[in-house]
Formats: structure tokens, C-alpha cells, sequence
């Protein structure tokens, strides 16, 4: 039986989505490895009496760790800000085939799995992953893109969205809590 719901994606939901992917990369665990490098190495100029070059260590540190944060914070609106799809309620339907997303707007990417402008699906086989965070489900539809559905949209079908998903996804598929 087909489950369908609707959702409406806020900025902040973007902002979440964009530092939950940011920093499960390795590239945004790697800045932040190396502005812990930096601050530590400020710490051991301070440690051999050498306060002068100390402030320039902890001045990168802590600026590498500010920059990502600031430019989430600055991209994510803007980013909504051009997309009419995200502005819009998107609906989503769950079935035996796969997973569709409809909107009232025409999508920026062609769909090749319908010939409704508006609406995309994916099958369960092509769906990269499905997992929850503390606020959101993020349908991966490949390693990097994913549909995002603020958790406070779907309180009540979430246990049903569950059971969809273990039984459609494989186990490393499927993280939902």
C-alpha cells in the first residue's frame, strides 16, 4: 500500500542538510584535523616561549574553523533562495517500485523515469541510501545529492516510513533510527 506525505523545506533545513554532509566528508574532517594541527602547534610555540609566532598558529586555527560554518551560513539561503522547488511543498509517495517526488514546479533537472516534468522517481534499487539525523531523513538519490525531509513534517508517518525502507533497502542502505 502506497504511503504518501508532504513536506516544506525551510533555509535551516538546507543549513543542516549542507553540515551534515560537510563534515561526514573527508574533506571537511580533514579542515578540521588540520586547524586542530594548527592550534596545537600554537600551543607548543607558546610552550617554548615563543609567543610571537603562537598567534599566527592559533589566528589560522581558529579562522579554518570559522570559515566552513560562515560559508554554510551565507551559501544555504541564497541556495533557497534561487530554487523554487525547495520553496515549494514537495510531495512524496512511497510504493512497491520506489520512491516519487512530485511538485508545483517544473524541475530544474529533466526526470528520465517519468515524462511529468514536475515529478521524479526512483526506484528503490537506485536509491544510494536513506538515512535520519536529529532533524531531518536524507533520501540519497546518489553519493552526494539526497531529498531532504525535516523530521517535524512527518512525525506520524515515520514509523511507517521505517518499515518501508527495511524492507525495500539492504541493512547498510537503510540508517534510520
Amino acid at each position: 500500500m502506497p504511503l504518501t506525505f508532504s513536506s516544506k523545506i525551510e533555509v535551516k533545513d538546507l543549513l543542516r542538510y549542507n553540515f551534515y554532509q560537510n563534515y561526514r566528508s573527508a574533506g571537511g574532517l580533514l579542515f578540521v584535523v588540520f586547524a586542530a594541527i594548527m592550534i596545537a602547534a600554537g600551543i607548543s610555540e607558546v610552550m617554548s616561549q615563543r609567543p610571537v609566532m603562537s598567534v599566527g598558529y592559533f589566528l589560522f586555527g581558529f579562522f579554518l574553523l570559522a570559515w566552513t560554518p560562515f560559508k554554510l551560513n551565507l551559501v544555504a539561503p541564497r541556495i533557497y533562495e534561487l530554487s523554487p522547488v525547495l520553496q515549494n511543498p514537495l510531495e512524496y509517495t512511497l510504493d512497491e517500485d520506489g520512491i516519487t517526488l512530485h511538485t508545483d514546479v517544473e524541475l530544474s533537472e529533466p526526470t528520465v523515469t517519468t515524462d511529468d516534468p514536475q515529478t521524479e522517481k526512483v526506484s528503490w534499487n537506485d536509491i544510494y541510501k536513506v538515512v535520519s539525523t536529529k532533524n531531518n531523513l536524507l533520501i540519497y538519490t546518489n553519493r552526494k545529492n539526497a531529498w531532504i525531509i525535516p523530521l517535524r513534517n512527518i512525525v506520524d508517518e515515520y514509523p511507517k516510513i521505517k518499515e518501508i525502507c527495511a524492507a525495500k533497502l539492504d541493512v547498510h542502505r537503510c540508517r534510520l533510527k
